[in-house]
């Protein structure tokens, strides 16, 4: 599913992140970063808002690597307490506002 999404709306530095990402060994080396997920979520959004076709698609390849965003929160938020837990939350609310900001100056 996600190389259905080169060339077709996210970028190629997306694309060759994601490909690294799907290369990973094991849980130990397994990594999605927020900023890369934040700047997935914006560009599939405006995306979504542009065209009438593809949407489908579009939530398909976000609910997929959403779960890879979801499992690398959970590895690195394994080991912390709740209130490290929240400040990991609340750098994610900062790469959202930053992407946010970015695509829709």
């Amino acid at each position: 599913e996600i190389m259905k999404a080169k060339n077709f709306f996210l970028p190629a530095e997306i694309i060759s992140s994601l490909d690294k990402i799907s290369k990973s060994f094991g849980v130990e080396d397994f990594n999605f970063p927020i900023d890369l997920w934040a700047q997935i979520v914006y560009y599939s959004l405006n995306y979504y808002e542009q065209k009438r076709d593809r949407k489908e698609d579009i939530l398909e390849i976000l609910r997929i690597l959403w779960q890879g965003r979801l499992a690398s929160f959970a590895i690195e938020t394994k080991d912390l307490d709740m209130e490290q837990s929240e400040e990991v939350i609340q750098q994610q609310v900062g790469a959202f506002k930053e992407y946010k900001e970015k695509m829709w100056q």
